[in-house]
């Protein structure tokens, strides 16, 4: 959750005034570590409940390893959520991949599983496949959450035909931006390329790579600030890269 609770009510109110009824929607949220011990996670749950009242949290996840609460704690106090039926799945974000096995091995333990791992993966940031998230992923059976499917926008190349939006980024990233957009040049080519064969735009090419890429583990988490970019993206699962497709976008994207 983001904004001290804001963005739990702001989906909380979208979700009434759609008519979506509690049940007929997932919702995943976040518990935030810092500076906490693992009881938290069950003390600051009924928080989360009143922000998004009369929703439930489905996905309750860690944001990170935390300081101050070991994983087996973090996952115990998850346990018991989802044993007293407060929460229907457990999940973590940016765990790597001893981290993945401590929780899930923990969970085990309770005769639960770890259901998610929330990570960046996009064409410009493909590490999960070689530092062993990927793989230990597959194993365990555990679902990866691609955060960031895009690369902070450059993937749908708002930056390339307008350059001038860069000058809007606070100035502190717009070095790492800039290195960024030159990586991804061929990329975009190859996106382009691709998206003229299936009349698409080369965002929902590059959001098909991450849903499609590595059959069943990944999921992409695709921002949208209007409901014109969320319809957009949507469009990216019906892109069915072919193999050969998806080769060739790897191909470009190994650095």
């Amino acid at each position: 959750a983001y904004g001290m609770g804001q963005s739990e009510e702001a989906l909380a109110e979208a979700l009434k005034q759609a008519g979506i009824q509690p049940g007929e929607c997932f919702i995943a949220t976040k518990w935030q570590p810092t500076l906490r011990f693992a009881s938290s996670i069950k003390t600051l749950l009924p928080m989360r409940e009143g922000f998004l009242n009369p929703y439930k949290v489905d996905l309750y996840q860690v944001h990170f390893p935390g300081l101050f609460a070991s994983i087996d704690a973090q996952m115990d106090n998850m346990a018991a959520l989802y044993k007293e039926g407060r929460i229907r799945a457990i999940g973590v974000s940016n765990f790597n991949a001893s981290q993945m096995r401590i929780a899930q091995k923990r969970l085990n333990e309770h005769g639960l599983s770890l259901a998610s791992n929330q990570v960046r993966y996009n064409l410009l940031d493909r590490q999960i496949e070689t530092n062993g998230v990927l793989e230990t992923a597959r194993e365990l059976g555990i679902s990866l959450l691609a955060y960031s499917p895009l690369g902070m926008g450059i993937l749908s190349g708002k930056y390339q035909r307008n350059p001038e939006y860069l000058q809007q980024v606070p100035f502190i990233r717009r070095k790492s931006i800039r290195r960024a957009l030159e990586k991804s040049m061929p990329i975009i080519a190859k996106l382009s390329e691709i998206a003229g064969r299936y009349s698409a735009d080369i965002a929902q090419v590059a959001l098909a790579w991450v849903i499609y890429g590595q059959g069943d583990t990944v999921f992409a988490i695709a921002g949208a600030s209007t409901p014109v970019q969320a319809r957009e993206n949507l469009k990216a699962l019906d892109i069915k890269l072919t193999t050969a497709e998806i080769a060739e976008l790897n191909k470009v994207s190994r650095f």
